[in-house]
């Protein structure tokens, strides 16, 4: 729940937010048991209190998932062994030099040019 953390640190900061911030996940399912109003299954009943936690910040609008595919998630460069190619691409879209050299952006990358 670091999200939350930073947006009331900049609430208190007077910098409010009037949207949702954006988690980008590469789970679906879990992003399908967050919105589920329904009841959980056998399996994921285990992350009750979690999922409820989760939910109650999507409908005050306070976060709102998104799916990401694995190859595109940034975050997990340094959590996750990924080929030599996918780590450059990764390494250099963290460190800018991407947008710096005018390369492409992957279709369906989390970002735009400014």
């Amino acid at each position: 729940m670091s999200a939350v953390a930073l947006r009331n640190m900049l609430n208190e900061m007077g910098l409010w937010q009037t949207t949702a911030t954006v988690i980008y996940q590469d789970n679906q399912p879990a992003i399908r048991i967050a919105y589920n109003d329904g009841s959980l299954t056998q399996r994921s009943r285990t992350l009750d209190l979690q999922t409820l936690k989760i939910r109650q910040l999507i409908e005050h609008a306070d976060v709102m998932l998104k799916y990401c595919k694995t190859k595109k998630m940034l975050v997990d460069v340094g959590t996750k062994v990924t080929p030599a190619d996918q780590f450059k691409w990764m390494r250099d879209a963290l460190s800018g030099y991407l947008i710096e050299v005018g390369n492409s952006i992957p279709e369906g990358a989390n970002w735009t040019r400014h």
